[in-house]
């Protein structure tokens, strides 16, 4: 598991632990259980999906089409070995997400009242919601309306963070929202909630839709939007706060733009782009995938030369030769080392004075090193060619040297540690 352990309120700093801890557990689970997706569900939502058994075929289909008897047969068989599988995984489940509590934490659990029912039937997904709760307090052993009125404390003063990722954000919401939900709270029950859902329904749904109906309906409607609404609501206002001023000012123009969900809530955030403000220049437009291709590329600059006895130190300036990587009693030019200084090369008229040197470091005249000179000259003569096994894309600076040379309909960005 990484070392993540479920702890309680206070002993962990980081309030992200427990879905941090929940998501190894999701990892764990897909790489080394049989059938995970039939367990997907108790890391997601905390609940246990029934797989569904096969219909059973009638009696001529059965002796007749061998074909469809042999498919139901081979079907039945797969669910009988995943109905097996489903409930041994549980218990695993159970078991590890225990051996991952901490001391402090196992001993709550076991002051509950349904703790020896619950772990003798090894009830995994209760074992989870319990251990949510304590994380954020609402513990079984405390007064409940004291630990009810903490949730609601915690979700209506819990903000966006400023450093804190939206993904980040809309995950710790969840899970305040989860405490909520686990407790029974009554979110988007409010009579004006509820009316003001009806009025949507009714627009959309027959005039023959019983009234219970349609109040079932508008429960279910209302606590999705209130939860959408409390997440934008709360999401951080230098980077959002346009977006919640467009929406109010659309609703006073009979215009409803609010998210009828929190997964459409997430995306309005998500894909929102702040226009710019006063004095500033708008945005520069992204190239698309199909107008742009991108490529890296390394610039050979500021290289350290070693000194004379094979070491390179740095930071650690030599005060013979002005270069950096050795000091000056181990300086290559001191010893006589020969330094090769590439001639002007002149180019259409242009004298160019070379950026680049190369330093003899040895006996052998194969010895030596590639540098850049701190010349300021950010050229490359059309007589060389550089490569760099380490790059993704080679750069030429004379078409002399290619041939099909064709015009390509996407710009090519280079990403270099010198620029882009």
């Amino acid at each position: 598991m990484k070392g993540n352990v479920f702890q309680c309120h206070g002993e962990s700093t980081s309030k992200q632990q427990f879905l941090k801890t929940v998501g190894v557990l999701e990892e764990h689970i897909n790489k080394t259980f049989d059938y995970p997706q039939d367990v997907a569900s108790v890391c997601k939502s905390f609940a246990v999906v029934l797989l569904t058994m096969p219909a059973n075929l009638d009696k001529t289909t059965y002796e007749n089409d061998m074909g469809r008897r042999m498919i139901w047969e081979t079907t039945m068989k797969a669910y009988m070995k995943r109905t097996d599988k489903l409930e041994s995984n549980l218990r695993a489940i159970f078991a590890i997400v225990w051996g991952q509590s901490s001391p402090m934490m196992q001993s709550k659990i076991e002051s509950l009242d349904e703790y020896e029912t619950r772990s003798t039937a090894c009830d995994c997904v209760w074992l989870l919601k319990e251990i949510q709760g304590i994380t954020h307090r609402f513990e079984g052993t405390r007064f409940v309306l004291i630990s009810l009125d903490d949730a609601w404390s915690n979700y209506y003063s819990y903000h966006q963070g400023a450093q804190q990722s939206l993904h980040e954000y809309l995950k710790e919401y969840q899970s305040l929202v989860q405490v909520l939900e686990h407790y029974g709270a009554a979110i988007g029950a409010e009579g004006p909630y509820i009316e003001s859902v009806k009025d949507k329904l009714r627009t959309t749904l027959l005039s023959t839709v019983a009234p219970q109906e349609l109040r079932k309906r508008a429960l279910a409607a209302a606590k999705l939007q209130t939860i959408a609404i409390g997440f934008m609501k709360r999401a951080d206002k230098r980077h959002y706060g346009g977006l919640w001023s467009e929406l109010e000012n659309n609703f006073t123009r009979g215009q409803d733009h609010y998210p009828a969900d929190l997964t459409n809530a997430y995306n309005l955030l998500l894909n929102y782009k702040a226009a710019p403000g006063p004095g500033q220049r708008p945005p520069r437009r992204d190239r698309t995938d199909d107008e742009e291709t991108t490529g890296v590329s390394f610039l050979q600059d500021g290289a350290l030369i070693p000194g004379t006895d094979g070491e390179t130190h740095q930071g650690i300036k030599c005060y013979n030769c002005n270069k950096k990587g050795h000091y000056s009693s181990s300086c290559p030019d001191a010893d006589g080392v020969q330094m090769l200084q590439m001639a002007d090369i002149n180019i259409d008229d242009d004298t160019y004075e070379s950026a680049f040197s190369f330093l003899n470091v040895g006996p052998q005249p194969e010895a030596c090193l590639f540098t850049q000179a701190a010349t300021g000259h950010n050229l490359i003569p059309s007589t060389w060619i550089l490569l760099d096994s380490q790059s993704t894309v080679s750069v030429f600076n004379n078409r002399n040297l290619l041939t099909d040379i064709r015009p390509s309909p996407r710009t090519l960005r280079v990403h270099t540690d010198g620029g882009t």
